[in-house]
Protein backbone atom coordinates (compact mmCIF):
# COMPACT_ATOMS: atom_id res chain seq x y z
CA UNK A 1 0.00 0.00 0.00
CA UNK A 2 1.32 3.44 -0.99
CA UNK A 3 1.26 5.89 1.93
CA UNK A 4 1.63 9.66 1.79
CA UNK A 5 3.21 11.63 4.62
CA UNK A 6 0.95 14.27 6.11
CA UNK A 7 3.11 17.03 4.62
CA UNK A 8 2.93 15.54 1.11
CA UNK A 9 -0.86 15.13 1.34
CA UNK A 10 -1.14 18.76 2.52
CA UNK A 11 0.89 20.00 -0.44
CA UNK A 12 -0.95 17.97 -3.07
CA UNK A 13 -4.33 18.89 -1.56
CA UNK A 14 -3.49 22.60 -1.26
CA UNK A 15 -4.14 22.79 2.50
CA UNK A 16 -2.05 23.23 5.63
CA UNK A 17 -0.84 20.42 7.88
CA UNK A 18 -2.77 22.11 10.67
CA UNK A 19 -6.02 21.76 8.64
CA UNK A 20 -5.36 18.05 8.03
CA UNK A 21 -4.92 17.57 11.77
CA UNK A 22 -8.26 19.32 12.30
CA UNK A 23 -9.98 17.08 9.74
CA UNK A 24 -8.61 14.09 11.67
CA UNK A 25 -9.81 15.48 15.02
CA UNK A 26 -13.38 15.98 13.74
CA UNK A 27 -13.44 12.54 12.09
CA UNK A 28 -13.60 13.84 8.52
CA UNK A 29 -10.34 12.35 7.17
CA UNK A 30 -8.79 9.60 9.29
CA UNK A 31 -5.10 8.73 8.65
CA UNK A 32 -4.41 5.24 7.35
CA UNK A 33 -1.54 4.86 9.83
CA UNK A 34 -0.42 6.66 13.00
CA UNK A 35 3.06 5.93 14.32
CA UNK A 36 2.66 4.84 17.96
CA UNK A 37 6.03 6.27 18.97
CA UNK A 38 5.87 9.68 17.27
CA UNK A 39 2.15 10.18 16.58
CA UNK A 40 3.08 10.97 12.95
CA UNK A 41 0.17 10.55 10.53
CA UNK A 42 0.34 8.81 7.13
CA UNK A 43 -2.46 8.57 4.56
CA UNK A 44 -3.41 6.19 1.79
CA UNK A 45 -2.79 7.73 -1.65
CA UNK A 46 -6.49 7.27 -2.47
CA UNK A 47 -7.41 9.70 0.32
CA UNK A 48 -6.10 12.58 -1.82
CA UNK A 49 -9.32 12.49 -3.87
CA UNK A 50 -11.38 12.55 -0.66
CA UNK A 51 -9.40 15.56 0.57
CA UNK A 52 -10.02 17.40 -2.70
CA UNK A 53 -13.78 16.77 -2.41
CA UNK A 54 -13.69 18.11 1.15
CA UNK A 55 -11.82 21.24 0.05
CA UNK A 56 -14.22 21.80 -2.88
CA UNK A 57 -17.34 21.54 -0.71
CA UNK A 58 -15.77 23.62 2.05
CA UNK A 59 -14.90 26.35 -0.49
CA UNK A 60 -18.60 26.50 -1.36
CA UNK A 61 -19.28 27.46 2.27
CA UNK A 62 -20.91 24.14 3.18
CA UNK A 63 -20.41 23.35 6.91
CA UNK A 64 -18.05 20.49 7.75
CA UNK A 65 -20.84 18.51 9.39
CA UNK A 66 -22.77 18.54 6.09
CA UNK A 67 -19.58 17.72 4.16
CA UNK A 68 -19.16 14.64 6.37
CA UNK A 69 -22.77 13.64 5.64
CA UNK A 70 -22.28 14.02 1.87
CA UNK A 71 -19.09 11.94 1.95
CA UNK A 72 -20.74 9.25 4.06
CA UNK A 73 -24.01 8.94 2.10
CA UNK A 74 -22.63 9.23 -1.48
CA UNK A 75 -25.75 11.19 -2.58
CA UNK A 76 -27.11 11.42 -6.13
CA UNK A 77 -26.25 14.32 -8.39
CA UNK A 78 -29.83 15.59 -7.99
CA UNK A 79 -29.48 15.69 -4.20
CA UNK A 80 -26.16 17.54 -4.45
CA UNK A 81 -27.74 19.96 -6.93
CA UNK A 82 -30.59 20.67 -4.52
CA UNK A 83 -28.14 21.37 -1.69
CA UNK A 84 -26.09 23.70 -3.87
CA UNK A 85 -29.15 25.58 -5.12
CA UNK A 86 -30.26 26.18 -1.53
CA UNK A 87 -26.79 27.37 -0.61
CA UNK A 88 -26.84 29.72 -3.62
CA UNK A 89 -30.14 31.21 -2.48
CA UNK A 90 -28.62 31.85 0.96
CA UNK A 91 -25.57 33.54 -0.55
CA UNK A 92 -27.65 35.91 -2.67
CA UNK A 93 -28.94 37.45 0.55
CA UNK A 94 -25.45 37.88 2.04
CA UNK A 95 -22.91 40.64 1.60
CA UNK A 96 -20.93 41.23 -1.60
CA UNK A 97 -17.81 39.30 -0.54
CA UNK A 98 -19.80 36.05 -0.95
CA UNK A 99 -19.60 36.54 -4.75
CA UNK A 100 -16.61 34.23 -5.10
CA UNK A 101 -18.50 31.37 -3.47
CA UNK A 102 -21.51 32.01 -5.70
CA UNK A 103 -19.34 31.78 -8.82
CA UNK A 104 -17.91 28.44 -7.62
CA UNK A 105 -21.38 27.03 -7.05
CA UNK A 106 -22.71 28.28 -10.42
CA UNK A 107 -19.88 26.58 -12.27
CA UNK A 108 -20.45 23.26 -10.51
CA UNK A 109 -24.21 23.49 -10.94
CA UNK A 110 -23.56 23.78 -14.69
CA UNK A 111 -21.47 20.61 -14.47
CA UNK A 112 -24.27 18.79 -12.63
CA UNK A 113 -26.87 19.84 -15.23
CA UNK A 114 -24.63 18.26 -17.86
CA UNK A 115 -24.55 15.06 -15.74
CA UNK A 116 -20.92 15.56 -14.73
CA UNK A 117 -20.05 13.85 -11.40
CA UNK A 118 -19.55 16.30 -8.51
CA UNK A 119 -16.04 15.33 -7.58
CA UNK A 120 -14.48 18.77 -7.32
CA UNK A 121 -11.81 20.23 -9.54
CA UNK A 122 -10.17 17.64 -11.76
CA UNK A 123 -6.43 17.28 -11.62
CA UNK A 124 -4.41 16.77 -14.81
CA UNK A 125 -2.60 13.47 -15.04
CA UNK A 126 1.12 13.76 -15.66
CA UNK A 127 2.61 11.80 -18.50
CA UNK A 128 5.73 9.67 -18.07
CA UNK A 129 8.56 11.60 -16.45
CA UNK A 130 12.31 11.14 -16.66
CA UNK A 131 13.89 10.73 -13.22
CA UNK A 132 17.58 10.86 -12.39
CA UNK A 133 19.08 9.53 -9.16
CA UNK A 134 22.17 11.47 -8.10
CA UNK A 135 24.04 13.00 -5.16
CA UNK A 136 23.84 16.78 -4.64
CA UNK A 137 26.84 18.75 -3.31
CA UNK A 138 26.54 21.49 -0.71
CA UNK A 139 26.15 25.06 -1.94
CA UNK A 140 26.68 28.50 -0.36
CA UNK A 141 23.61 30.71 -0.78
CA UNK A 142 22.10 34.05 0.14
CA UNK A 143 18.63 33.49 1.60
CA UNK A 144 15.40 35.28 2.47
CA UNK A 145 12.53 33.45 4.18
CA UNK A 146 8.85 33.97 4.94
CA UNK A 147 5.87 31.95 6.19
CA UNK A 148 2.98 30.75 3.99
CA UNK A 149 -0.39 29.79 5.44
CA UNK A 150 -0.69 26.54 3.43
CA UNK A 151 0.45 24.72 0.27
CA UNK A 152 -2.33 26.34 -1.78
CA UNK A 153 -0.68 27.92 -4.87
CA UNK A 154 -2.07 31.35 -4.01
CA UNK A 155 -0.47 31.16 -0.54
CA UNK A 156 2.93 29.87 -1.73
CA UNK A 157 3.06 32.16 -4.76
CA UNK A 158 2.14 35.28 -2.81
CA UNK A 159 4.97 34.60 -0.35
CA UNK A 160 7.81 33.44 -2.60
CA UNK A 161 7.37 35.73 -5.60
CA UNK A 162 8.36 38.96 -3.78
CA UNK A 163 11.31 37.28 -2.04
CA UNK A 164 13.55 36.93 -5.10
CA UNK A 165 13.48 40.55 -6.37
CA UNK A 166 13.95 41.74 -2.79
CA UNK A 167 16.88 39.35 -2.28
CA UNK A 168 18.50 40.46 -5.55
CA UNK A 169 18.13 44.12 -4.58
CA UNK A 170 19.71 43.53 -1.16
CA UNK A 171 22.57 41.54 -2.68
CA UNK A 172 23.27 44.35 -5.17
CA UNK A 173 23.37 46.90 -2.34
CA UNK A 174 25.79 44.66 -0.45
CA UNK A 175 27.95 44.08 -3.54
CA UNK A 176 27.41 40.30 -3.45
CA UNK A 177 27.41 38.59 -6.87
CA UNK A 178 25.11 35.75 -7.93
CA UNK A 179 27.22 32.83 -9.15
CA UNK A 180 24.67 30.04 -9.66
CA UNK A 181 21.01 29.07 -9.80
CA UNK A 182 18.20 30.06 -7.49
CA UNK A 183 16.69 27.39 -5.27
CA UNK A 184 13.46 27.34 -3.28
CA UNK A 185 13.10 24.93 -0.36
CA UNK A 186 10.52 24.43 2.38
CA UNK A 187 10.06 23.40 6.01
CA UNK A 188 7.07 22.88 8.31
CA UNK A 189 6.61 25.30 11.18
CA UNK A 190 5.53 24.23 14.65
CA UNK A 191 2.14 25.85 13.96
CA UNK A 192 1.51 23.70 10.86
CA UNK A 193 2.32 26.44 8.34
CA UNK A 194 5.08 26.37 5.70
CA UNK A 195 8.42 28.17 6.01
CA UNK A 196 9.43 29.24 2.49
CA UNK A 197 13.13 29.85 1.69
CA UNK A 198 14.27 31.69 -1.46
CA UNK A 199 18.00 31.31 -2.14
CA UNK A 200 20.56 32.48 -4.70
CA UNK A 201 23.98 30.83 -5.11
CA UNK A 202 27.06 32.87 -4.15
CA UNK A 203 30.77 32.11 -4.50
CA UNK A 204 32.08 33.05 -1.04
CA UNK A 205 30.92 34.47 2.26
CA UNK A 206 30.69 38.28 2.22
CA UNK A 207 33.22 40.12 4.37
CA UNK A 208 30.57 42.63 5.53
CA UNK A 209 29.00 42.40 8.98
CA UNK A 210 26.17 39.80 8.73
CA UNK A 211 23.90 42.17 10.66
CA UNK A 212 24.12 44.76 7.88
CA UNK A 213 23.62 42.50 4.86
CA UNK A 214 19.85 42.31 5.07
CA UNK A 215 19.84 38.61 4.19
CA UNK A 216 21.07 35.32 5.60
CA UNK A 217 24.17 33.56 4.29
CA UNK A 218 23.88 29.83 4.76
CA UNK A 219 24.92 26.54 3.22
CA UNK A 220 22.41 24.27 1.55
CA UNK A 221 23.65 20.91 2.83
CA UNK A 222 24.77 18.13 0.55
CA UNK A 223 22.30 15.28 -0.06
CA UNK A 224 23.56 11.73 -0.52
CA UNK A 225 20.82 10.84 -3.03
CA UNK A 226 18.00 12.75 -4.71
CA UNK A 227 15.37 11.76 -7.25
CA UNK A 228 15.36 14.58 -9.78
CA UNK A 229 12.98 15.48 -12.62
CA UNK A 230 12.24 18.51 -14.80
CA UNK A 231 9.03 20.55 -14.60
CA UNK A 232 8.19 22.78 -17.57
CA UNK A 233 5.79 25.68 -16.99
CA UNK A 234 5.04 27.97 -14.07
CA UNK A 235 5.11 26.68 -10.51
CA UNK A 236 1.34 27.22 -10.21
CA UNK A 237 0.84 23.79 -11.83
CA UNK A 238 3.92 21.95 -10.56
CA UNK A 239 1.94 19.67 -8.24
CA UNK A 240 1.16 17.30 -11.14
CA UNK A 241 4.90 16.79 -11.72
CA UNK A 242 5.53 16.60 -7.96
CA UNK A 243 2.89 13.87 -7.58
CA UNK A 244 4.35 11.93 -10.53
CA UNK A 245 7.80 12.13 -8.91
CA UNK A 246 6.41 10.82 -5.61
CA UNK A 247 4.74 7.92 -7.46
CA UNK A 248 8.01 7.09 -9.26
CA UNK A 249 9.88 7.07 -5.94
CA UNK A 250 7.33 4.72 -4.38
CA UNK A 251 7.19 2.40 -7.41
CA UNK A 252 10.98 2.03 -7.49
CA UNK A 253 11.37 1.09 -3.84
CA UNK A 254 12.55 4.41 -2.40
CA UNK A 255 11.18 6.63 0.36
CA UNK A 256 11.07 10.43 0.08
CA UNK A 257 12.73 12.50 2.80
CA UNK A 258 11.42 16.00 3.44
CA UNK A 259 10.11 18.39 0.79
CA UNK A 260 11.51 19.08 -2.66
CA UNK A 261 14.10 21.63 -3.61
CA UNK A 262 13.09 23.64 -6.69
CA UNK A 263 16.06 24.80 -8.80
CA UNK A 264 15.34 27.34 -11.53
CA UNK A 265 17.06 26.32 -14.76
CA UNK A 266 15.36 28.97 -16.87
CA UNK A 267 12.71 31.55 -16.02
CA UNK A 268 11.60 35.03 -16.94
CA UNK A 269 8.81 36.90 -18.71
CA UNK A 270 10.13 36.08 -22.21
CA UNK A 271 11.26 32.53 -21.51
CA UNK A 272 9.66 29.16 -20.90
CA UNK A 273 9.94 28.29 -17.20
CA UNK A 274 12.06 25.18 -16.59
CA UNK A 275 12.53 23.96 -13.01
CA UNK A 276 14.34 20.96 -11.59
CA UNK A 277 12.52 19.24 -8.72
CA UNK A 278 14.81 17.37 -6.33
CA UNK A 279 13.55 15.08 -3.55
CA UNK A 280 15.94 13.47 -1.10
CA UNK A 281 15.35 9.68 -1.05
CA UNK A 282 16.56 6.56 0.67
CA UNK A 283 16.11 2.94 -0.26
Amino acid sequence: MSLLRIGDLARLGGVSVRMLRHYHEVGLLIPEHIDEATGYRSYDAGQLDVLRRIVTLKNFGIPLAQVAELLREQPSAEHVQAILMQRRADLVAEIANAQTSLDHIDRHLDDLRQETPMTGATTPTAGPIDVELKPVPSRLVAQLSAVAESWAPEHIGAVIQPLYPELIARMERAGVAITGPSTAWYEDTDEGRILVHATLTIGERPTADPETLGFEVTELPAIDLVASTIHTGTMDDCDTTYQALLEWIDEHGYRAQGYSREIDIECGPDKEWITELQLAVEA
